[in-house]
């Protein structure tokens, strides 16, 4: 196994992915920074990620190329010959394939997927992920791979976040062994991610695909630029694009990329 075969702990952490940034060359592929506290921790479009106790925290480095030179999913463009357009698709594949990873490891207390990289408990956030390339000119030298769950946490009521975010306790009413979970997490993603590497992206995208939790549901999207559209998820594309119905004008296929937040209509199935 690859993924937390070598781990990282510190006392304190301001900033795990400037960490791995900096210490790229010197750490292996599947490593894993662990901290007992961490300042700074964001999320999608740098985002405060708030912290409660009882969360689990973790970010991992992917070295594919410089690990297993063998790989036949190289990225390396001083090896390859491949510029970074046509790898976005294999970055692509590799965000749902650790998707994948980290929800084979909660789907056991009921947790669904939410386009795009979000985990739900009964229409809650309950964890999120998200990836960094780290390019140095041309060659992709590492993804970094941040995790938070909210485990055995509790989020007060009379807090903001309470009406979007739960935890695993709070939904289940049972603490969880996070220790426990953590390796879950390790040995799911590793799984994921091996098939990545094995090319198989049909698979990676039709699963990824499948597990979309909120197909057929309204939804709103809020975009970089300030619009707002309203409508029905139809599907998910290959890109890692959705695939909306507004409740005006024709279907749409919008990136991530361009995406604030994603809200989901509390009032179940159209």
């Amino acid at each position: 196994m690859i993924i937390g075969k070598k781990i990282y702990k510190l006392s304190l952490c301001k900033n795990s992915m400037r960490w791995f940034v900096e210490h790229i060359d010197d750490v292996p592929d599947g490593a894993v920074l662990l901290a007992d506290h961490h300042e700074g921790t964001r999320g999608r479009q740098s985002r405060e990620w708030k912290q409660y106790s009882g969360q689990l925290l973790l970010t991992i480095l992917l070295k594919p190329d410089t690990a297993h030179p063998e790989c036949p999913a190289k990225l390396v463009k001083a090896k390859t010959g491949v510029s970074k357009d046509d790898i976005s698709q294999k970055l692509h594949f590799l965000n749902m394939a650790i998707t994948l990873g980290i929800l084979g490891a909660l789907k056991e207390y009921g947790t669904i997927l939410k386009w795009p990289n979000d985990f739900m408990l009964h229409d809650k956030k309950i964890g999120g992920m998200l990836l960094q390339a780290v390019w140095q000119e041309n060659t992709l030298t590492g993804v970094i791979v941040g995790i938070g769950i909210n485990v055995n946490s509790v989020i007060p009521d009379d807090d903001q976040l309470s009406e979007i975010a739960t935890s695993i306790f709070q939904v289940t009413g049972k603490k969880t062994d996070v220790d426990a979970l953590q390796t879950q997490i390790f040995e799911s993603i590793d799984d994921y991610y091996q098939r990545w590497k094995n090319d198989e992206f049909d698979a990676i995208f039709y699963e990824w695909q499948r597990l979309q939790g909120y197909r057929g549901r309204q939804m709103c999207v809020h975009k970089k630029d300030g619009s707002v559209v309203r409508g029905v998820m139809n599907d998910v594309l290959p890109t890692g694009d959705l695939v909306l119905n507004p409740d005006s004008g024709e279907i749409q296929n919008i990136s991530f990329c361009i995406v604030e937040t994603v809200d989901i209509s509390k009032n179940g199935q159209k």
